[in-house]
């Protein structure tokens, strides 16, 4: 695997040509959007930009048994996506002096049980086959973000 070696001028420029056009969807232009936002508007880009590449899926079967490492874009996504969202909260609990619960929360999100596989590798395969389609959708996917967080604060208990 390797990295493209144009791939921080491109993730820059598509992340603040998204960021705009999501501005102006808004109706503020110049206004400030949230941090689900911010962070799935990081996710489209990696996944636009595709800036990892070497590995993909050869089969239904490394997809479907979450071989993670034919799905280097989709991982980076995902964590650079999910860490803007945590920094965001973990400055936010900071301010507040909600100290107990930043410290509850150090060792980074809880996410809900699923039956059949982890979470998180439902999101990943949800990603690569909104990349394969061309149906990654910025503000559905932030309240995914959204529901993260306050899954959290409610199994911390948080008001």
């Amino acid at each position: 695997m390797r990295i493209s070696a144009s791939a921080e001028n491109d993730l820059y420029s598509e992340y603040e040509t998204k960021k705009k056009s999501i501005h102006n969807y808004m109706v503020h232009p110049n206004g400030r959007i949230d941090r689900h936002k911010i962070a799935a508007t990081f996710v489209h880009s990696i996944l636009k930009i595709h800036p990892i590449t070497g590995a993909s899926p050869q089969s239904d079967y490394d997809l479907r048994f979450s071989k993670a490492e034919f799905l280097p874009n989709e991982v980076f996504a995902w964590h650079c996506g999910i860490s803007i969202v945590f920094s965001f909260l973990m400055e936010e609990l900071q301010k507040n002096k909600q100290l107990s619960i930043r410290q509850r929360l150090e060792e980074g999100f809880k996410y809900p049980p699923c039956s059949h596989d982890d979470y998180q590798i439902h999101v990943l395969r949800s990603l690569y086959h909104a990349k394969v389609k061309g149906t990654f959708d910025i503000f559905s996917f932030s309240h995914v973000f959204y529901l993260i967080e306050e899954y959290n604060k409610l199994i911390l208990q948080v008001p």
